[in-house]
């Protein structure tokens, strides 16, 4: 599985990473899949998203899946900070 996600989608030529991780942040958000969320949110900020498109994105998925996807945004954010 992590060998098609990661050597087959993610480099496929056409949609660069940024938007890719985007997509599938507002993707997981809707199907309520907060496990998968953090890393997500980490691949989107690497990869040049910031807060305010992530919060943008995350919305498109509903307002309680939002809701819950955007507290783990906030979990996120605190231990970057706490790691500065």
């Amino acid at each position: 599985m992590v060998s098609v996600v990661g050597e087959r989608i993610w480099t496929r030529k056409g949609i660069d990473l940024k938007i890719r991780s985007l997509w599938g942040i507002c993707i997981l958000a809707a199907l309520g899949r907060n496990s998968a969320l953090k890393l997500n949110f980490e691949m989107a900020l690497n990869n040049g998203a910031t807060i305010e498109e992530i919060f943008q994105v995350a919305a498109y998925a509903g307002f309680p899946a939002a809701w819950d996807a955007l507290i783990k945004l906030e979990d996120l954010l605190g231990e970057i900070a706490q790691d500065d």
